[in-house]
């Protein structure tokens, strides 16, 4: 059965930065971005979107409860942007996990009882599938933590690495 993902843009940042965007198409799933975040976030790298669009992320308009409850969520949880507040209520009220690696986004999901999957359990859930090899794993855990601009649990990589190394 497929499973729906509601999506924010730091995901897609770091699986482009290690050459692991293509992973998360191989599971069964469906990736939900509202449209208006897809053009104004997601920048750079400037091929982004291109990509995401041939692998099948799907554009979403948001409901007027949606939109609302984004609204509420603005106010309630100020270090949020309008694009998190759009996420989080899409995830809220779709009943599907939200995507994202933006710590503040993620104290407010699970504030809201809202399921999280990050950039680390992404990979873990495609090596989980066997969709890649356990050197290949590895290999995008290593990308992932030498990257300069990642702001991920380092202590949670390592550990994955030693792991499976």
């Amino acid at each position: 059965m497929t499973e729906f993902l509601c999506c924010d843009t730091n995901i897609w940042i770091d699986l482009a930065n290690v050459g692991a965007l293509v992973l998360p198409f191989k599971l069964d799933c469906k990736f939900l971005m509202y449209e208006l975040t897809f053009c104004e976030e997601l920048l750079r790298p400037t091929w982004i979107c291109e990509k995401l669009e041939e692998l099948g992320i799907e554009l979403v308009s948001i409901e007027i409860s949606e939109y609302e409850l984004a609204g509420d969520y603005g106010v309630k949880y100020k270090p949020l942007s309008s694009h998190d507040c759009v996420a989080l209520a899409i995830a809220k009220l779709r009943r599907v996990p939200l995507l994202t690696g933006d710590g503040n986004l993620i104290k407010a999901a699970s504030k809201e009882c809202v399921r999280v999957i990050g950039t680390i359990g992404l990979i873990d859930w495609v090596f989980g599938e066997k969709i890649i090899s356990t050197a290949d794993y590895v290999e995008y855990l290593k990308r992932l933590l030498s990257h300069p601009s990642t702001r991920l649990p380092i202590s949670e990589l390592e550990a994955r690495i030693s792991k499976y190394s």
